[in-house]
């Protein structure tokens, strides 16, 4: 495949921001399920402090036709539920685990292997000896350039020629009348049953005030609304995913970007 040609590519530096892993589940998920001590010291491997227990509620809905009458009535019932929250070492990475969602988020992003064996070791875990299946599963990288005054400069000039020809922070000169906020395009791709989001151009860190620098973003999110079923499928997924993140990113910048990030083969 065309994204397996990028995979060995990393940086020393980058604007990489926050990167995001979710799965989402159908209905929730019973607390002897997913809240239990093997899943819990498995997740300790990674993300060592526990945070705060939070309750959740969910509302499940029954139909029924009465035998009687043939009426359909439906009944619902209220649903306690948890949400359990887990962060690293650096205090910047979590995993919130709750009945209908898990979500990995990292603030402080090292590598993609090391995602994928936290991710790997945690859903296998989690779908051991289970029944359980994921009805969407994410995977998304935010990048954002500028953002602080410390950061090294980057230009229109460091991104692919395609991409700086659509990054304009205005379609008119006359900005008096109307002042632009915010320049971002989207292009959606399809591939098989994975589905991509690409959103690249100034988002502006101080919106909803007009645009008053240069503050551009590369937005890539990866998912699939087919239901899997085995943490092997999702590990599957996730590689596929963070290829094609991977390949997209390669071809939004040139070799200045490149320079800017000390390019070094791993």
């Amino acid at each position: 495949m065309m994204e397996d040609n990028y995979r060995d590519v990393c940086y020393q530096s980058s604007n990489l921001k926050q990167v995001i892993l979710k799965i989402d589940f159908p209905n929730p998920v019973e607390n002897d399920k997913i809240f239990c001590e093997s899943i819990d010291k498995k997740i300790i491997e990674y993300f060592s402090t526990r945070g705060k227990d939070e309750i959740k509620y969910y509302n499940e809905v029954s139909v029924a036709a009465d035998s009687k009458t043939g009426m359909v009535k439906g009944h619902t019932t209220r649903f306690e539920g948890i949400e359990k929250t887990y962060i690293d070492t650096t205090r910047m990475n979590k995993i919130v685990l709750s009945n209908d969602t898990i979500i990995f988020t990292y603030n402080n992003y090292q590598s993609f292997e090391k995602l994928f064996e936290a991710a790997s070791g945690i859903l296998q875990q989690i779908w051991k000896n289970k029944k359980l299946i994921a009805v969407r599963c994410g995977l998304r990288y935010i990048n954002l350039y500028n953002l602080l005054p410390t950061d090294k400069k980057v230009s229109k000039t460091m991104f692919s020629p395609k991409l700086s020809k659509v990054m304009i922070a205005s379609l008119i000169d006359e900005q008096e009348l109307l002042k632009p906020i915010r320049s971002m395009v989207t292009t959606e791709y399809v591939a098989d049953d994975i589905k991509v989001t690409y959103r690249a151009g100034i988002y502006n860190q101080f919106y909803p005030m007009p645009i008053s620098k240069d503050d551009y973003a590369l937005d890539i999110d990866c998912y699939t609304n087919s239901a899997i079923e085995s943490a092997e499928d999702l590990e599957r997924f996730i590689e596929r995913a963070h290829g094609m993140v991977q390949m997209l990113f390669e071809k939004s910048i040139n070799d200045k970007m490149r320079g800017v990030m000390m390019k070094d083969e791993c």
